[in-house]
């Protein structure tokens, strides 16, 4: 798979280094610096701030293993959240007021060319009003962490918001000619198409196997357009309760297809829609190229199916790359050693039509600046020196479990072990056979003796 015509027609991809940045996204507020104590349980980070010495909990934003990034007394930097106690109804609705105002004159004041903003802005952000509501326990968020002498973001839902400052500046040939935008767009069964995965069925449904597929066929459709359903104001009664769970209408939900949202939406002027899906690579290796995922991650697979699916039906679709760290001197590359499945899907949605770009991103303390675009790189590779450097890695990958005190997700990967598994089972027969030789030929000695 070659570069594609936008890419090498895109003024971004042959931007030098001296160049201001196309984009800069400033902090919310000043970072504090401090080393990383511990990462555990996934979602938080044991720090101590290096001004103070004093320790805190911070939110860890990042889902994923962090290969590489988990280092303990490694250098990183918090962003302060505003800590406020929960407001009363009347107060959050007071707050709520002015802002819905001035979202309205915004809106009118848009002109033709509107943005529709979805929950969370494509980035799994909450409004201001609706942080003041929900409250905050914890005071700091890990935001950047200084890797092999190179400031990376270590917060997953920056790369959506970056890609939404490039897409509402209009920045990217071949996604700036919409004229409406939307965040967090849910896919219908029809959109989404059927789901890669089979499911089996409960015994008491009298059914030996069926697919998501066939349950997509039969659920009711769903859009993200159409209305909500709205219940009836007066109390429902015995016949139209719905039934108590059981095993049975438990099986038949695992069989209803899982609703998937993609991270933006584009209306061409034609009315053509532009479906775009936003991954955060933060693994760069000493070869100089980008690599996504670090783990097994099906939802990112699930998502370049949809985007086939939605090629196939006349749409156009883009996974995007978003690399938040300078040190990115090569391509972006599906990892073929982390998750192969992610890398066929790949291959086969750009084989489909999907369009595959990425962005780099250099972090420092003032905020995040857009460089350029780089290509994707869908080509086979080889695999020894990306299994070499994830195991040079193990001990700063995952996060420690605090029930047991032990580091989780660093291990090796489930296709590892079935490789390894496979591997042993050759040597084992193959051993098996030198030993019937070895007797045969030990037989026949006896004979001739």
């Amino acid at each position: 798979f070659s570069f594609s015509e936008a890419f090498v027609s895109n003024p971004l991809s042959v931007r030098p280094d001296a160049m201001p940045p196309l984009v800069f996204l400033p902090h919310a507020s000043p970072l504090r610096a401090a080393r990383l104590l511990r990462r555990r349980d996934r979602f938080l980070a044991d720090v101590v701030l290096e001004d103070t010495g004093e320790e805190y909990v911070a939110y860890c934003v990042n889902p994923g293993r962090m290969e590489a990034f988990s280092r303990e007394d490694a250098r990183i930097w918090l962003l302060p959240a505003v800590v406020t106690a929960r407001p009363t109804a009347d107060s959050a609705a007071a707050s709520v007021a002015p802002a819905a105002a001035a979202s309205a004159e915004g809106g009118a004041a848009a002109g033709e060319t509107s943005i529709a903003r979805g929950a969370g802005a494509g980035a799994g952000s909450a409004s201001p009003a609706k942080k003041r509501a929900s409250g905050r326990r914890l005071a700091w968020t890990w935001e950047l962490i200084e890797h092999e002498g190179v400031i990376c973001c270590a917060n997953t839902q920056r790369p959506n918001q970056i890609a939404k400052a490039v897409l509402e500046r209009r920045l990217l040939p071949g996604l700036d000619d919409w004229v409406e935008l939307a965040s967090e767009r849910t896919l219908s069964p029809e959109e989404s198409g059927p789901p890669a995965w089979t499911v089996k069925a409960s015994p008491c449904d009298g059914a030996i196997r069926r697919t998501a597929a066939s349950a997509s066929a039969c659920s009711p459709s769903f859009s993200s357009s159409a209305p909500p359903r709205t219940s009836s104001p007066s109390t429902p009664s015995a016949a139209s309760a719905p039934p108590p769970p059981s095993r049975r209408t438990t099986a038949a939900r695992k069989l209803e297809p899982e609703k998937s949202r993609l991270d933006f939406w584009l209306r061409r002027p034609g009315g053509q829609e532009h479906f775009i899906e936003v991954k955060n690579c933060h693994m760069v290796y000493p070869d100089g190229n980008g690599y996504f995922p670090d783990s097994i991650s099906k939802r990112a697979s699930r998502h370049v199916h949809h985007l086939a699916h939605l090629v196939a039906k006349g749409h156009r679709a883009t996974a995007l790359f978003v690399v938040a760290r300078e040190d990115l001197r090569g391509s972006v590359r599906p990892s073929e050693h982390h998750d192969p499945d992610f890398a066929r899907a790949c291959r086969a949605a750009a084989a489909a039509g999907v369009t595959f770009r990425a962005l780099r991103v250099s972090c420092s303390l003032e905020g995040l600046a857009v460089d350029c675009e780089v290509p994707v790189d869908l080509e086979a590779y080889d695999l020894a020196p990306i299994a070499a450097w994830v195991a040079g890695h193990r001990l700063a990958t995952g996060w420690i479990r605090s029930q047991t005190q032990r580091r989780v997700a660093n291990g090796p990967f489930p296709h590892e072990v079935r490789a390894a598994t496979a591997a042993a089972a050759a040597v084992g027969r193959q051993r098996r056979v030198i030993a019937a030789a070895a007797a045969a030929v030990a037989r026949q000695r006896r004979v001739i003796a």
